[in-house]
């Protein structure tokens, strides 16, 4: 996953209507929605790869708690971006499962996220014109 481009991962991850949502997020100043779409989009890769490698293993969490639970020894595994860390680690006190979870870090480099930003303005400036 890796090395997937960043752009076709949110064509890959994403449906229609959220590729949709990002877009108009973008065309109405809301550029924090790339990194929230861009992080479930990550999510959903990460789950779809870990059950192709290790069918079974893994348990997805979509509600509190860490991402995934490796279901043969309960080791908890978070995938977030690095500046997201301390507020996981932060929650231990409501979720002891956090205390004893692994982070697995993920995040765009600044000139990726303006790349993507630029593409997805275009893309929501062509849809509004076609």
């Amino acid at each position: 996953m890796a090395d997937i481009d960043p752009m076709e991962l949110l064509e890959v991850e994403l449906s229609s209507g959220e590729r949709e949502a990002l877009r108009d997020g973008i065309a109405a100043g809301e550029n924090w929605k790339l990194r929230m779409w861009y992080g479930h989009a990550v999510h959903r890769a990460t789950k779809r790869e870990l059950n192709k490698r290790f069918p079974g293993k893994f348990e997805y969490n979509t509600s509190f708690g860490p991402d995934f639970t490796d279901t043969r020894n309960g080791a908890k595994i978070e995938v977030t971006t690095v500046g997201e860390i301390p507020k996981h680690m932060s929650r231990a006190a409501k979720n002891p499962d956090y205390t004893r979870t692994t982070y697995v870090r993920y995040g765009m480099s600044n000139a990726q996220y303006h790349s993507m930003l630029s593409q997805l303005g275009r893309m929501s400036n062509e849809a509004a014109m076609g």
